[in-house]
């Protein structure tokens, strides 16, 4: 019987498409800087958007991301990637509310979804940035971690609560954490589950700069990109 098996998106010859809202992604947007503009401007920026589930992290939503970055890796017109998510929360975690869908894959095929995430963005030689207008736990937090800059709104809520949920660290966040933020503070995080204030001591070397209100997150993160680009 031939084998089913479909190689990973990095490992397909992908299409890089004329405009990035083309792709018809329904969980995240992907929008030029300024998005009036009608070709692909060099800064990117991805909003994850389901406002009605506070941004809640679904298999779709990993796939659309992979699918992303992937992309601006290998697209000579984008030079940043700015990701931020919409309403008043950057990323709620896992829906928990989707289920278990491993089932539908091959064994040989089924990853860690956020690991799938986290990968992707590490793999992406543009410099990226998180703008965390809002709270972020679980998933919300952990695909930040390969990003080369994180920025937040200071009294969003951070949390790795993975212990106080029965589950193991996902998304590679037991590599990228220690090496942030030192090992020490990623243990205390990490084996406590509890959710802290961005611009908490614990996390003074995860983020590179904490805002005063969520309005001003994303501009400066639009701001930190287009220093980037000018270089």
């Amino acid at each position: 019987m031939a084998s089913k098996y479909i190689p990973p998106a990095e490992l397909q010859e992908i299409p890089i498409p004329k405009n990035y809202s083309d792709l018809n992604f329904t969980q995240i947007r992907v929008t030029n800087v300024p998005e009036s503009s009608k070709e692909v401007t060099p800064i990117q920026l991805v909003t994850l958007y389901r406002p009605q589930k506070v941004n809640a992290f679904t298999p779709k939503m990993m796939e659309e991301l992979e699918l992303a970055y992937t992309l601006f890796d290998i697209d000579d017109r984008v030079k940043c990637i700015v990701q931020t998510g919409s309403g008043k929360m950057f990323c709620a975690g896992a829906d928990l509310e989707t289920g278990f869908v491993g089932a539908q894959e091959a064994v040989r095929d089924h990853r860690d979804g956020g690991g799938r995430v986290t990968m992707a963005i590490n793999r992406c030689r543009k410099p990226s940035i998180g703008a965390l207008n809002g709270s972020a736990v679980g998933i919300g937090i952990t695909m930040t971690l390969p990003m080369n800059i994180r920025i937040a709104y200071e009294n969003a809520k951070i949390g790795f609560v993975f212990a106080r949920r029965g589950l193991v660290m996902e998304a590679a966040s037991s590599f990228f954490l220690p090496r942030l933020i030192g090992t020490s503070k990623a243990l205390h995080l990490c084996t406590t589950g509890a959710t802290y204030p961005a611009k908490h001591p614990l996390l003074n070397t995860l983020f590179s700069e904490t805002l005063p209100t969520p309005e001003a997150v994303l501009p400066r993160a639009l701001e930190i990109a287009d220093e980037i680009v000018k270089n």
